[in-house]
């Protein structure tokens, strides 16, 4: 519904009122637990989901921090870096 109302000032507003959304029946879309991008693809030992061959590499390498205790500066990085890269290429 859209609606249009002038102000005093003179000003036309336009208001837009949406319908309730419908709760989706879909499953929550999978993100890369190393880039945080959609996860296209599934590593088949650990389910985790993933988006490129490198994250893939390091799923496999090692654990992400929040399976283990003290978690790692190191892998933070390495997600950072890869992150940076993808939006480096994307942007070409």
């Amino acid at each position: 519904l859209l609606e249009e109302t002038t102000m005093e000032d003179g000003v036309t507003h336009l208001f837009v009122e949406a319908a309730e959304s419908v709760t989706s029946h879909l499953p929550p879309r999978p993100y890369c637990s190393v880039t945080g991008l959609p996860g296209k693809y599934r590593e088949p030992k650990s389910g985790q989901s993933y988006a490129t061959s490198k994250a893939l590499e390091q799923i496999r390498e090692r654990l992400p921090p929040w399976k283990t205790i003290t978690g790692s500066g190191a892998y933070h990085d390495l997600v950072k870096s890869l992150q940076q890269n993808y939006s480096e290429k994307v942007k070409k």
